[in-house]
């Protein structure tokens, strides 16, 4: 069990986690979510005695990590995967491990195989991929057989058979009674894999509950009914007289032979029994509700600290009261026209950098002034083509060519000029 309460940590002026207060319960996979920037690495690091809190206390099994006599044995914990000494084989790294808790060498063979590196066991981590990487840090946490598993983003870089391995993992050992908590940005894999959430935005807990219960709280509940089109005044009526709120459904095709509505405050099997009752025939009848992530989207949407920028409109994402508006690379541009660097929040003073069609950033004449030729809502510094699409930075273009080509491309503009 991991047992935090009113935990806060600053850096300098920056509050990363503002008096947090959770538990970890044992036998279920607890899944920790939030925007980044939120502060799910550092209250980790926290649990794991990495980082010293401000305030309040963290406790592993009862205990404080710095006190635990075979921390292996009791938290395994996957926090940065590269934190390897590149010139080590992965038996190596493993034996090492292994060396300071007694663990026999048998049990570095067992989670090798375990982890599906038994054909590179014996090469050096730097030449690892992503993905390799990620196996040889969940075989550290494994090594211990410990009864606390605390897992960052355990599927970053693994293949869907990888992914798959992971989630079947972790719900094992939640079922044998371990204390499973890990964290990740795939809201699909969430979804089916963990059976509490814990969500925090800007350091705060924004909820504290069970995967089912955080989705049937969302906002999106409604049954999409399809009846003959001789039926549906008729249908109409009795959906409405029974409290039923009806829209059509916008994704009807016009020639659609049934007609197709979208009927809230009644559930499906309530909605069935009317059309029994009056005698109409369903051809759909299926319940929609909101998924995990867009359950997720609408409770963070003011938590959110870092926007990027729409690429098909060229306009940043609307920030939350207090963000920090901040672009996708160093060409691009905020609402007021000021650039910003690739460093978040630091703004920098406008360039004329040659954008797509050869204009310098914020308009023909290379200053601040509107370009009367752009459609109103697109920024400045953001060139559009002839489609209306905008056209990629000098930045973005370096970035194509590099990954094609495992090269750093020199681009002139059109006067030959780099």
């Amino acid at each position: 069990m991991i047992e935090v309460t009113g935990l806060v940590k600053r850096y300098g002026e920056k509050t990363a986690v503002d008096g947090i207060t959770f538990t970890v319960e044992p036998g279920v996979v607890t899944g920790f979510l939030g925007p980044n920037g939120a502060g799910k690495s550092t209250t980790m690091r926290m649990i794991m005695g990495l980082d010293k809190p401000n305030a309040g206390s963290v406790l592993v099994n009862g205990q404080r990590y710095a006190t635990l006599k075979s921390p292996l044995s009791e938290v395994g914990a996957l926090l940065e995967a590269r934190a390897v000494h590149p010139g080590r084989s992965a038996r190596q790294h493993l034996r090492v491990l292994a060396a300071t808790h007694s663990i026999p060498n048998s049990r570095v063979d067992e989670v090798i195989e375990l982890t599906g590196l038994e054909g590179v066991a014996n090469k050096r981590v730097g030449g690892f991929s992503l993905g390799m990487g990620q196996r040889l840090g969940i075989a550290s946490a494994l090594l211990g057989d410990p009864h606390t598993l605390i897992l960052d983003e355990p599927v970053n870089g693994l293949d869907p058979e990888g992914v798959l391995w992971v989630r079947n993992l972790v719900r094992y050992l939640a079922a044998q009674g371990r204390t499973v908590f890990l964290s990740s940005h795939l809201m699909s894999e969430m979804a089916i894999t963990a059976d509490k959430l814990i969500i925090i935005g800007r350091g705060k807990i924004l909820a504290d509950t069970t995967v089912a219960d955080f989705v049937r709280g969302a906002s999106k509940h409604y049954v999409r009914v399809s009846v003959p089109d001789d039926a549906v005044a008729r249908f109409r009526f009795a959906l409405e007289s029974a409290g039923g709120i009806i829209t059509d459904d916008e994704s009807a095709s016009p020639t659609q032979v049934n007609a197709a509505m979208d009927v809230s405050g009644l559930d499906a099997a309530a909605v069935g029994e009317l059309a029994l009752v009056n005698g109409v025939a369903l051809r759909e009848l299926t319940p929609v509700s909101s998924t995990l992530e867009e359950a997720y989207m609408e409770l963070t949407a003011d938590s959110v600290e870092y926007h990027t920028v729409d690429m098909s409109t060229g306009e940043h994402t609307a920030p939350a009261t207090g963000a920090i508006p901040v672009a996708t690379g160093a060409n691009s541009a905020v609402p007021d026209g000021s650039a910003v660097s690739d460093s978040p929040g630091m703004p920098v003073p406008p360039r004329n950098s040659i954008l797509g069609d050869g204009s310098a950033e914020g308009g023909p004449s290379g200053g601040n002034a509107p370009d009367a030729s752009k459609p109103p809502g697109v920024p400045p510094g953001v060139t559009l083509d002839t489609a209306g699409m905008p056209l990629p930075t000098r930045r973005q273009l370096r970035e194509a060519e590099r990954a094609a080509t495992g090269t750093i491309p020199t681009l002139t503009d059109e006067g030959g000029q780099q």
